[in-house]
């Protein structure tokens, strides 16, 4: 028998929905600014006028702007400037966002519209019902994964006109075009390798043939990028190089799709021994060329879509002491950070202080002027990433994972040798227990949310989070100075890929393991635990990760499996909602190209 307090609580939403039923449209619009995303989704079913309210451009640009940096860290991105998106592209992206691998995989999908899951066609980016594009999604039970089959299709760089490309790279932001380089020269170009038919545009140079013209070209080049795609976004100390950066801490339309961002690009020439003299010095032959470019974003002003970049190039570096090929590079606001093959010793220089018309590194009277610091690892590493705060990470399958303060901790020398000859001891602030046996990803990197920088470390059968909370006591894991580090383990068990660590993606709350033998995806979502906890940030302790509605896991698989493509590494574009196999150019043919995905 129904109590009446129970007959009150029951009418009590009724009673809610008709209140609001009565008030104004600008008034409805003002509170549906202040509901969460699910909340929006929820009220808009109980009437034509709080459906057509929910979908107000206004609302879902007050969520974005309410959840970016709190719940939802950056970089994210959205596919158009926000100017040009509509009220469907803001719900769609922050929607999809939340749901996970819930959309191909459970009735969570759902929640995106009110007709079911929605598809899009790569090819004219039009959305369509599900029964379009034939997609089967089952029903997860107690004892079984969900499941979903997807459109497929395969496409390469396989026209003569086409050089031969090394990559991609990265991604641009807005995952729209992939950075390729010239096997040749060192060249960087951008394409789409899902429009091979476009194909490639050239965005920065060799720096070969203006500072070596007597190179023959038959050098090996060993090309490396890196985006700088959080200056400033963390509001961190020293990050800023100029005035116009600190304002895009608070600026949403530049934070979402960056008109400008700059790159780093470094070219080394591996020489044969007998090779003509070009030394920059009497005992090396082989500089190392650092280039940062300001990169511009082309946009159509009818549309909002990127068709095309420009680079203009801010600052070149030249250090004449690297004698071997560039492992990994970084760039965060105005330092560059950069490693040797077989050479411990990691370079960090404030590019602002070079001088473009004498190229830093070409005498050793210019590397003290250029802030050299340099982080004393005990070997060398195939990754780095400069973090905010004047940290850096250091990933290396000999010594494993490295948390430096190297402001504060490491050496300003006049070369990398006088350090390892010197013996300063190694102090990183954290380092991981967990042996490292494959490379990361090519295209891992951090995430920052409200101040703190979160990172993924994939291992054999399970994934770690790692994060570093600045200004914070040293209770965690490692005493560390000036901030706290935490890993935690996000995923217990993860399906390995053959492809190793390239043959699984990460985001900042799920993954994908690809399998060679029949090309589906293996997709597990994970939680990171919520920022506050254990610290004096407890009326923060709601804009910590919720409860989201996906399931714990999906099998993605291809209506057509392409077996003899030749996938090297994998990447899920969150944007276009596409899987993409890539595939590297092969016994010296321009095969650059990807296996696509589609739902």
């Amino acid at each position: 028998m129904i109590t009446s307090n129970d007959d009150h609580a029951l009418n009590q939403p009724q009673a809610d929905i008709c209140f609001l039923l009565r008030l104004s449209r600008e008034v409805l619009v003002e509170i549906l600014k202040r509901f969460e995303w699910k909340d929006v989704l929820a009220i808009r079913q109980c009437s034509r006028l709080l459906y057509s309210v929910s979908k107000e451009r206004k609302v879902w640009v007050s969520i974005l702007e309410n959840d970016l940096d709190t719940r939802i860290p950056r970089p994210f991105y959205l596919p158009k400037p926000l100017a040009h998106c509509s009220s469907e592209d803001l719900e769609k992206r922050v929607v999809d966002w939340y749901l996970g691998w819930g959309r191909f995989g459970s009735s969570a999908g759902g929640m995106d519209s009110n007709t079911g899951p929605v598809l899009s066609d790569p090819t004219t980016n039009v959305d369509s019902n599900s029964n379009t594009h034939e997609k089967s999604v089952g029903s997860p039970g107690p004892d079984r994964k969900a499941t979903a089959t997807l459109n497929t299709g395969a496409c390469a760089f396989d026209s003569d006109e086409i050089p031969v490309l090394c990559g991609p790279l990265l991604p641009l932001p807005t995952n729209q075009y992939f950075l390729y380089s010239d096997l040749e020269d060192g060249a960087v170009y951008y394409g789409d390798p899902r429009r091979p038919e476009s194909g490639v545009s050239m965005l920065v140079p060799s720096p070969f043939p203006d500072l070596f013209p007597d190179l023959d070209g038959d050098e090996d080049i060993v090309t490396s990028v890196s985006i700088d795609v959080l200056g400033g976004a963390a509001g961190a100390e020293g990050l800023e190089v100029d005035n116009r950066e600190r304002d895009l801490v608070l600026n949403l339309d530049e934070s979402t799709f960056p008109t400008t961002f700059r790159l780093m690009v470094s070219n080394y020439v591996e020489l044969d021994i007998d090779h003509p003299d070009v030394l920059l010095a009497e005992d090396n032959p082989t500089p190392l060329v650092i280039e940062v470019w300001e990169i511009s974003s082309q946009v159509a002003d009818d549309t909002g879509v990127v068709t095309g970049y420009s680079a203009r190039r801010l600052r070149r570096l030249m250090d004449n002491k690297v004698a071997t090929p560039v492992n990994g590079i970084s760039i965060l606001g105005k330092y560059v950070a950069y490693s040797e093959s077989w050479n411990p010793v990691i370079t960090i220089v404030d590019w602002t202080l070079a001088d473009d018309d004498g190229p830093g590194g070409k005498d050793d009277d210019d590397i003290p002027k250029l802030g050299r610091m340099y982080v004393p690892a005990k070997q060398y590493s195939e990754h780095l990433f400069l973090l905010p705060n004047k940290k850096i990470l250091t990933y290396s399958t000999m010594a494993g994972v490295h948390v430096w303060d190297w402001e504060g901790t490491c050496v300003t020398a006049t070369s990398r040798y006088e350090v390892v000859e010197s013996g300063v001891p190694s102090i990183p602030l954290w380092t991981c227990p967990e042996r490292i046996t494959d490379p990361l990803h090519p295209f891992a990197a951090p995430f920052v949310l409200r101040g703190c920088t979160r990172f993924i470390l994939p291992f054999d059968d399970h994934v770690i989070g790692l994060s570093i909370q600045p200004g914070s006591g040293g209770d965690g894991e490692e005493n560390a100075r000036g901030c706290r580090i935490t890993a935690t383990n996000l995923v217990d068990r993860f399906p390995p890929s053959d492809l190793d660590t390239r043959g699984c993606w990460f985001g900042y709350s799920k993954g994908m393991s690809y399998q060679s033998d029949d090309g589906s995806y293996e997709c597990v979502t994970y939680k990171w635990p919520r920022l506050g906890d254990d610290e004096e940030e407890g009326d923060e302790e709601s804009h910590g990760d919720e409860e989201l509605p996906q399931p714990p896991s999906v099998k993605v698989s291809p209506r057509h499996h392409f077996a003899n493509f030749g996938i090297s590494h994998v990447y899920y574009d969150d944007l276009q909602r596409q899987f993409l196999g890539l595939s590297e150019t092969e016994d010296g043919k321009p095969a650059a190209g990807c296996v696509v995905m589609y739902g």
